[in-house]
């Protein structure tokens, strides 16, 4: 059972890592970024659930256990948008220093990744489920909190890649390539 999960968690981070370095090579931007992106839904769903303590925008009611939970969850994800930007900022610098630059340890695979990424679907369809039953609320706000595995999932796994070398990405390319066409016109000769 081991090899099996062990070879399922390096089938997905190959994934994260063939996208990863597919959207560095179109956009130049690394897989950090791409981690600090898996977060924002994250961060909405933790922010819905923190105002519906307060105003009732999901189908359920958030007390005051989820509230400090979700405040905790809240001030933890601004700690890892931090650290990215840090790693994003340093590798910048210094493309050498990968090993630094990790926040996790990527050779040896955490089952609760695994377990978040398996756990995702079924509670997005348990919630969907519970919102057609009980229509109250927001039924995005309720799919956002429904896949909450899903989010720290992906950053984990966007965090593990080894970003490519810097260079200049397909977009970059193209603008560069569309501004020089543009000088070389040369304005129409006006008549007097």
């Amino acid at each position: 059972m081991e090899k099996v999960l062990k070879r399922l968690d390096e089938g997905i981070l190959k994934l994260f890592t063939k996208f990863s370095h597919w959207f560095q090579r179109l956009t130049g931007k690394t897989n950090f970024f791409l981690a600090r992106l898996c977060l924002f839904p994250f961060s909405i769903a933790v922010a819905s659930s923190i105002l519906n303590y307060w105003f009732p925008l999901l189908f359920f009611k958030t007390d005051w256990r989820g509230l400090l939970f979700c405040v905790l969850l809240f001030f933890s994800i601004m700690f890892f948008v931090h650290l990215t930007h840090d790693a994003e900022t340093q590798f910048d610098k210094d493309p050498t220093v990968l090993s630094r630059v990790h926040l996790f340890e990527r050779d040896s695979p955490d089952r609760t990744r695994l377990l978040l990424a398996l756990l995702s679907p079924i509670c997005f369809f348990a919630v969907y489920k519970w919102f057609i039953e009980d229509p109250k609320g927001s039924l995005l706000l309720a799919l956002n909190v429904g896949a909450f595995p899903a989010y720290p999932s992906a950053f984990y796994y966007f965090v593990l890649v080894t970003p490519l070398p810097p260079g200049k990405s397909k977009v970059q390319q193209w603008v560069e390539g569309f501004q020089a066409s543009f000088r070389k016109l040369q304005p129409l000769p006006t008549r007097r």
